[in-house]
């Protein structure tokens, strides 16, 4: 009898210790099923954004109100030049230089969404490189709108940036007829003429920009590039009226009083080119090149003296300036006349 109970005490003990095993291993079973289960459905849930000209993502970005560049409602650039954006307040930004500038759409509530995700895709290969991919997606917005804007302006942008001036021009002056009031269409087509070396229809075109749009700070590029343009033309007037124009527009900027200051300069109006680039010294105290301008204009107009004090504060700056300057306008002594050369000793200096 006790043999039998022990015996059958050891057979319970197993049969427990079996049923345990079952259980951890069917556990075991479970938690690795409902595992897999998650993995799958997390993977399956993944956000899928197949590439699709009909359908391209929104590429969105926050206006920081900071130079950088970015594409969306803010705008974005483009630029070989400068990489200084400057922020108009009406969904587009251009570059300093005024050189290279992307067309934002002007967003509406009755706007194709797939129009405006066609042109953020376009601006986005412009900002890679990928012209021939742009153009592919701005045409596609043609065929659906072919007065939009802000596409032809793309184009005529793209064709500018690949040295094709025939169609830069022909899509410049489609975006001109399509809405000839929009921000930069003018100065756009400016730059086109421009390139094909009609130099006439660019400052009409850039003369267009500044009648429509005359308080834009940024246009001030444009008005500077009027000055020269007059200025290879003789117009000296017209020059000067432009320089003052760029001043008034972004009085700021040292270079626009230094561009109004060579532009009297050109013309020996030395008391007009001596305030113009003081002004420009007022903003860029430390500018060599501006104090030799000084120093350079002084002397043209015969004030060997006051001449001598800008060079020597230049060079006080950076000694290196010295050897820019010629030799005898640093010599207090030396009788030379607002030519640099030496007069004869019967006239007087």
């Amino acid at each position: 009898m006790e043999l039998n109970y022990i015996n059958g005490q050891k057979g319970l003990e197993i049969m427990k210790r079996i049923a345990f095993l079952t259980l951890l291993f069917l556990l075991g079973t479970i938690l690795s099923i409902a595992g897999c289960s998650r993995e799958m459905k997390t993977t399956d849930e993944r956000p899928q954004q197949p590439f699709q000209l009909s359908h391209i993502p929104v590429i969105g970005g926050a206006d920081t109100g900071q130079n950088t560049t970015a594409t969306g409602e803010q705008g974005s650039s483009a630029q070989t030049e400068t990489p200084v954006n400057a922020d108009n307040g009406d969904g587009t930004v251009e570059p300093v230089s005024g050189e290279i500038a992307i067309q934002e759409p002007i967003t509406t509530g009755d706007e194709d969404p797939a129009i405006t995700n066609l042109m953020n895709g376009g601006r986005a290969e412009i900002q890679v490189g990928d012209y021939p991919r742009a153009i592919e997606y701005f045409n596609e917005v043609l065929t659906r709108d072919p007065q939009h804007t802000g596409a032809l302006y793309n184009i005529s942008l793209i064709y500018r940036l690949s040295g094709d001036a025939e169609n830069a021009v022909d899509y410049a002056k489609r975006a001109v007829d399509s809405d000839p009031n929009r921000l930069y269409v003018n100065q756009n087509l400016g730059y086109a003429y421009e390139m094909a070396d009609e130099t006439d229809l660019a400052i009409e075109a850039f003369e267009e920009e500044l009648i429509r749009h005359p308080d834009v700070s940024s246009l001030a590029v444009v008005a500077s590039k009027l000055s020269v343009m007059y200025s290879d033309k003789g117009l000296y007037e017209d020059a000067v009226d432009a320089a003052l124009t760029a001043i008034s527009l972004d009085p700021s900027e040292p270079s626009y009083h230094v561009l109004l200051g060579d532009t009297y300069m050109a013309n020996k109006a030395y008391d007009q080119a001596v305030a113009a680039y003081s002004d420009g010294l007022e903003l860029e105290p430390d500018s060599t090149e501006i104090l030799i301008m000084l120093g350079d204009t002084e002397w043209e107009a015969g004030k060997q003296s006051e001449a001598r004090d800008y060079y020597n504060r230049a060079i006080a700056i950076d000694d290196s300036v010295r050897e820019s300057i010629p030799a005898e306008r640093l010599l207090e002594d030396s009788a030379t006349d607002a030519n640099g050369e030496t007069p004869p000793a019967d006239q007087p200096m």
